[in-house]
C-alpha cells in the first residue's frame, strides 16, 4: 500500500459588505475561515483540502465627490417662503456601492425658510468610510414692492409691481406671479401690443428670475396670444412661490392692461388683466440719468372727466342689469372685453358699428368692468349684475 500526499489549496475571496458567499451549500455573510474538502474527479486519486479566507473589501482607499446647488436669492413676505432646490449629488470610486447623503444643515428643499441667510449643508458617506460635505446660502429678502395693481384666479396671484422708464421713453414692466397650485408653472405669458416687440428680453434668451429659476424667452409669441412668454426650464413655483418676470416695450407702446395667461402642469390655464391706470412711472436705472431730469411723466390714471377725447366712459343700458346690455362706444370698430371682480375675462366680441349688446343672463349677481378697446382709443365702464 502506498500513502498518497492529501493536495491542500488556499484562496482569499474578498466581499463587500450586504453581500452573500455560499461555498459548499452554505451561505457566509462575515469574514473567516472556511475550510472544505473537494472531492477528486479522478479515479484513485485523493481529495482536495481548500481553505477560504473570507474577507471584506472596505474600509479602502476611495475618493467621494459632491455638489451643491448654487447659492439662492429670493424676495418674499414677513412670514418667509417656501424655497424648492436642486438636491445635492454624491459619487464616490468605492469598490463596493451604496452612498448615503445627508441633510446637516439648514432645511429641506420645499421648506419654509426664514427671512436672512439660511446655510445648507449635505454630507456623503460611501461604503469604503470616506465622506465629503458641501453647503449653500439661501438668501430671503422682504419685499417692499408694494404693487399697483393685483389680480386673483383661483390659486395664482398676479400682480404689477412697478412701471418705469428710461431716457428713450422705453418702459419697462415688472410683474410677480405666486403660484398657490400644487401643480408646477409651465409658463407665463404677458400680453404684447399687435405687431410689436419688447426690446428686452431677447428672443430664445434664458431669462433668471430673482429666486434663481430660469425661463425660456419667446418674443414675440403667437398663442395662446400674442405676447412675451417665459418657459420654466429649472424647477418652476408651486405651493406659495412666487417668481417675478420683467420685459422692456418700445416708447411707442401705450399699455393701459396686460391680459396674463399661465399654463400649469396637467393642462390647467388661468388668466387676468393688469391694469396700468395707478401706477406711477418711475425711472428705469441707466447710472447716467437723475429722476429729475426726465421728460414729464404720460398719466395714464383714469380721467374724471367723461369726455376725455382719449378714453371715454363707457355709456351701459341698463345698469344695474339682469339680462341684455347695450353698450354705445361711438364711431368706431374694435373689441369689447368684459371681466370679473377678479380680472378674468369672461367675455369677448367683436364690434363693428357705435353700438352692441350683449347678454349677462346666468352671470353671477356683481361688479363687471367692460372694456372697449379701439383702434384709437380705450374706454371703460363699471356693470352691476344684479336680480
Amino acid at each position: 500500500m502506498t500513502l498518497l500526499p492529501q493536495p491542500t489549496r488556499a484562496q482569499t475571496i474578498a466581499f463587500c459588505p450586504g453581500e452573500t458567499i455560499v461555498l459548499g451549500g452554505t451561505n457566509y455573510t462575515q469574514p473567516g475561515t472556511v475550510v472544505l474538502t473537494l472531492p477528486s474527479s479522478t479515479a484513485g486519486a485523493c481529495d482536495t483540502i481548500i481553505t477560504y479566507t473570507l474577507q471584506f473589501l472596505t474600509p479602502a482607499p476611495s475618493s467621494v465627490s459632491i455638489n451643491c446647488p448654487g447659492s439662492i436669492t429670493l424676495t418674499a413676505g414677513n412670514n418667509g417662503a417656501a424655497v424648492n432646490y436642486i438636491a445635492a449629488t454624491a459619487a464616490s470610486d468605492c469598490p463596493c456601492p451604496g452612498i448615503s447623503l445627508d441633510l446637516t444643515s439648514g432645511l429641506a428643499s420645499g421648506s419654509i425658510f426664514p427671512l436672512g441667510v439660511t446655510s445648507v449643508c449635505y454630507t456623503a458617506a460611501d461604503s469604503c468610510g470616506q465622506s465629503a460635505s458641501c453647503c449653500f446660502n439661501v438668501t430671503v429678502e422682504e419685499d417692499d414692492d408694494e404693487p399697483c395693481d393685483t389680480k386673483v384666479n383661483g390659486c395664482l396671484k398676479y400682480e404689477l409691481l412697478t412701471i418705469t422708464e428710461d431716457a428713450d421713453k422705453n418702459r419697462t414692466y415688472r410683474i410677480r406671479v405666486t403660484n398657490n397650485c400644487p401643480n408646477k408653472l409651465l409658463y407665463t405669458a404677458f400680453q404684447l401690443p399687435n405687431g410689436m416687440v419688447a426690446i428686452e428680453p431677447a428672443n430664445s434668451s434664458i431669462y433668471t428670475a430673482p429666486s434663481g429659476n430660469t425661463y425660456l424667452v419667446r418674443n414675440p409669441n403667437f398663442t395662446p396670444q400674442y405676447s412675451i412668454r417665459y418657459s420654466s426650464i429649472s424647477d418652476s413655483i408651486n405651493n406659495g412661490e412666487s417668481d417675478i418676470f420683467e420685459y422692456t416695450l418700445p416708447a411707442q407702446a401705450n399699455v393701459t392692461f396686460i391680459h396674463v395667461v399661465s399654463r400649469l402642469v396637467y393642462n390647467t390655464y388661468l388668466e387676468a388683466h393688469l391694469n396700468t391706470f395707478y401706477c406711477p412711472i418711475g425711472v428705469t436705472p441707466t447710472g447716467n440719468r437723475q429722476k429729475g431730469e426726465r421728460d414729464e411723466e404720460i398719466d395714464l390714471t383714469i380721467p374724471k372727466n367723461s369726455g376725455s377725447s382719449n378714453l371715454n366712459r363707457l355709456l351701459l343700458f341698463p345698469n344695474p342689469a339682469s339680462q341684455i346690455v347695450r353698450v354705445e362706444t361711438s364711431e368706431e370698430a374694435g373689441e369689447l372685453i368684459l371681466q370679473d371682480a377678479t380680472g378674468r375675462v369672461i367675455l369677448r366680441k367683436s364690434v363693428e358699428s357705435s353700438s352692441t349688446t350683449f347678454s349677462v343672463e346666468g352671470f353671477p349677481q356683481g361688479l363687471y368692468q367692460v372694456i372697449f378697446v379701439g383702434q384709437k382709443t380705450m374706454r371703460y365702464g363699471s356693470l352691476v349684475v344684479q336680480r
